[in-house]
């Protein structure tokens, strides 16, 4: 009731000064007006008083200032840069330190990284003993990856602070501890890191997450992150994504690790169904090598495509690696036939050769793709591997361990221990992937009727499974249960509507049928829905010669 009485208050002062335009308005009655809108929560109207001001007075650094907090605040950095710009601009030789930063900011934002850095500069220039102006100089070196240009900034800030009797903000320090620890100075960042939890102690029992995250290196594609826990540990967890993981969701395995008393470096990806082939071996050592030389344990872990990037990434650091069976899709040796060549390989055939570490593998030897890759492959680069072998996991092992209450176990095993984690088999029956897996083989040794039993079972444990679902339309499929399949196939898509497959599959049992009328409406339902794919085309071009030659 407050905020609507607020906006009908604030709507009939809009009116009011409509009225007075014509008249000799001073900025400050602008600035009024436009304070009262914002306190209503009315940022539109508030903009245009504003925006009415400026064109009277176009010279006014006050109206600039308040159109570039509201651009700011909704995020528009592109008209932000500007205002603020001219804000700068407007106040000459007596820049307000705000202006300077909140500049940078917007610069920061729109991606003028050089021009944020620079503005930075003449702010200290003009303000050189003012804190605020020399940590935001520190943190444009920390966007930029920069920490050696960071640690001499942040201890500035540190000096300043002190020499008013007061001590920094506590993330000026952990930054300050963080940076040293990533260039290798590990004394000053273990002096720096104690004195941090000695002196806020307090803040940091109540801190909400417990722990600090920082970019180690990002160019647009991939980008290694940093987790340093607030707490002393010497213990440090590199994970690499997986295929369809992105850098806006958690990182691998970071919601079990992130409760253990260990530092994460997490090695991520901007989109999915992409192989990390952007980064390269320098690139990766370059951003944590140093900072791994401090910690006395480190080990490396992934699943599929993560895998194969902690054994072909963190190999280079003599790390202790947990790799679920590692695959490289776009491999030109070792991938899937209908993936190579569709990207560009970059990376060296194999891992370095490295007969110091002896690395867990834990695959399934009846997967021919993965069983290849790990014994022609793999073992040729580390000859001294260990192999976990589980039979019928499939490739999705990490899903497979997780079905099986294994997977936790088998991490915390690799990361407090130098154990080997145990395989238990009769554990298997918990796990859909375990049925699926033995009714797929059965399918193309031509057991239909098995693998119909195998994976119903597996779907009385995960209903809602894709590859599961997909697997029993092609079983029907193949004992020519054609009703039966469309029937599955419809339901399947209602519950995994963005699954491509399925789609692809019910048109296909149409096709079979000889039904064109309702493989065309699926055709294009699919097409709405993703495209002219590969897949797609194909069928159009199947159900146009055979139904209607001259309607697709």
């Amino acid at each position: 009731m407050l905020i609507q009485n607020l906006k009908t208050y604030a709507i009939k002062e809009t009116e009011k000064v409509k009225k007075f335009i014509s008249a000799k308005i001073g900025v400050d009655r602008y600035l009024i007006q436009a304070n009262k809108l914002l306190n209503a929560k009315d940022d539109f109207r508030a903009k245009e008083i504003l925006e009415q001001g400026l064109e009277r007075f176009p010279k006014s650094s006050k109206i600039h200032v308040e159109l570039a907090h509201l651009a700011s605040k909704n995020k528009d950095w592109q008209t932000a840069v500007q205002l603020w710009k001219a804000a700068y601009e407007l106040h000459k030789n007596k820049v307000p330190i705000r202006i300077f930063i909140q500049l940078a900011i917007a610069y920061r934002k729109v991606n003028c990284l050089d021009e944020s850095e620079k503005i930075l500069r003449k702010g200290i220039q003009q303000n050189k003993d003012n804190e605020e102006l020399w940590n935001a100089y520190s943190y444009i070196a920390i966007f930029r990856c920069n920490w050696n240009s960071a640690i001499p900034r942040l201890e500035q800030v540190c000096i300043l602070y002190e020499s008013r009797g007061v001590k920094a903000p506590l993330h000026v320090y952990l930054r300050l501890s963080t940076a040293y620890r990533i260039m290798g100075k590990n004394d000053d960042a273990d002096r720096m890191f104690n004195f941090v939890l000695d002196y806020f102690k307090i803040e940091i029992e109540k801190d909400r997450h417990g722990y600090r995250k920082y970019v180690l290196f990002d160019n647009g594609e991939s980008r290694i992150e940093f987790y340093k826990k607030l707490s002393k540990t010497d213990k440090v967890v590199i994970t690499f994504d997986s295929i369809n993981m992105i850098w806006n969701n958690p990182s691998f395995g970071f919601n079990l690790l992130i409760k253990q008393n260990i530092d994460i470096i997490a090695v991520r990806k901007k989109r999915t169904r992409t192989y990390q082939q952007d980064l390269s071996l320098k690139d990766f050592n370059e951003a944590v090598n140093l900072l791994v030389k401090g910690y006395k344990d480190k080990i490396a872990y992934g699943f599929s495509l993560g895998a194969y990037g902690a054994l072909y990434y963190a190999s280079t650091l003599d790390c202790r690696i947990l790799a679920l069976s590692p695959r490289l899709s776009i491999h030109p040796q070792y991938g899937k036939k209908k993936m190579k060549g569709k990207f560009e390989f970059k990376h060296n055939n194999l891992p370095a050769y490295n007969r110091k570490i002896s690395p867990i593998i834990v695959f399934d030897p009846k997967n021919k793709l993965d069983n290849t890759y790990i014994n022609e492959g793999l073992l040729t680069a580390f000859p001294n591997a260990n192999l976990i072998k589980v039979p019928y996991g499939g490739h999705g092992m990490g899903p497979h361990l997780l079905k099986m209450g294994l997977l936790k176990e088998f991490i915390l095993t690799v990361i407090n221990t130098t154990q080997l984690p145990v395989y238990r088999r009769e554990l298997r029956k918990k796990s859909s992937t375990y049925y699926r897996t033995l009714g797929d083989i059965c399918l193309k040794r031509n057991k239909p009727n098995w693998a119909l039993k195998l994976v119903e079972y597996s779907l009385q444990l995960t209903p809602k499974d894709e590859l599961c679902m997909r697997l029993k339309i092609n079983v029907l499929r193949r004992m020519g249960r054609y009703e039966e399949a469309i029937e599955f196939a419809n339901r399947s898509k209602e519950i995994a509507p963005d699954n491509r497959i399925i789609r692809i599959l019910l048109i296909d049992l149409y096709i079979d049928l000889g039904n064109g009328l309702d493989a065309k409406v699926e055709l294009e339902e699919s097409i709405s829905k993703f495209g002219k794919t590969e897949a797609i085309l194909k069928r159009m071009k199947k159900i146009s010669e055979s139904y209607f030659k001259s309607e697709i």
